[in-house]
């Protein structure tokens, strides 16, 4: 199962300067960033997407915007299937048992891709 990669799109160029962490070159602090680290996602974890975050199909992609900060991302087919299971609270462990009865995974493998995937979501705004 190939790992879904997040590829923000910057919009503005403030946004260039460190999105990441929320710092610019000058030591101002962007207001929308994120000073401490999220949780760790986990198995045991429930997650839901944001309902800030619009999505569309383009090209076999989902697009997904994220108004308040000005930021897209793209998704390929799996975390496409990923974010479309999300859209109700669920469990990563039931994530991952209905993505491994869909494709041929072993659990390992799943189980880390899926909290990558997850953990880059929640690290982008893109969780609930």
């Amino acid at each position: 199962m190939d790992n879904a990669t997040l590829t923000p799109q910057v919009t503005s160029p403030a946004q260039s300067l460190c999105v990441r962490c929320g710092l610019c070159c000058d030591g101002t602090i962007f207001d929308y960033a994120r000073l401490f680290p999220e949780s760790e996602i986990t198995l045991h974890s429930t997650v839901v997407r944001s309902s800030d975050v619009m999505a569309s199909t383009v090209d076999n992609e989902l697009v997904m915007m994220d108004i308040e900060r000005g930021v897209y991302y793209s998704l390929d087919q799996i975390g496409t299937d990923i974010w479309n299971r999300i859209a109700e609270p669920v469990t990563v462990a039931d994530l991952c048992a209905q993505l491994m009865q869909q494709y041929e995974v072993d659990p390992a493998t799943c189980e880390a891709d899926v909290l990558a995937q997850l953990n880059d979501m929640a690290h982008n705004g893109l969780l609930g």
